[in-house]
């Protein structure tokens, strides 16, 4: 529900001591799926919060990730280059992750982690 929170982040090695990039959301976020490819969403319990700049996306066969701000560009994968350094995104279609920040292209990559 909307009481329990996640992290979801990147870092760039197993090693690493803290995230690249991250954001907190409700464990919510995980199940709401969308079906815009150029618009993210905000969760209802911050949508009246200025403070909350997190974007979420969770488009079904094509990517999970997050944004500063609602605009996205799913191809597959996000390729906005508009707040690059604040986006994650994962691919969810059997490949892996493609953008920690403003590091993009790790879907093959072996030392990145989500």
């Amino acid at each position: 529900g909307e009481s329990v929170y996640l992290f979801v982040g990147a870092v760039a090695s197993k090693e690493a001591s803290t995230a690249y990039v991250g954001a907190f959301g409700p464990s919510k976020l995980l199940t709401t799926k969308t079906d815009s490819t150029s618009e993210a969403f905000k969760p209802a319990k911050f949508r009246s919060d200025p403070s909350y700049k997190v974007y979420w996306y969770n488009y079904p066969n094509r990517s999970f990730g997050f944004a500063s701000v609602s605009a996205v560009k799913l191809n597959a994968p996000d390729h906005c280059d508009e707040t690059a350094e604040t986006r994650l995104c994962w691919r969810m279609n059997g490949y892996g992750g493609y953008r920690a920040g403003s590091k993009s292209d790790l879907q093959d990559n072996k030392t990145w982690h989500k």
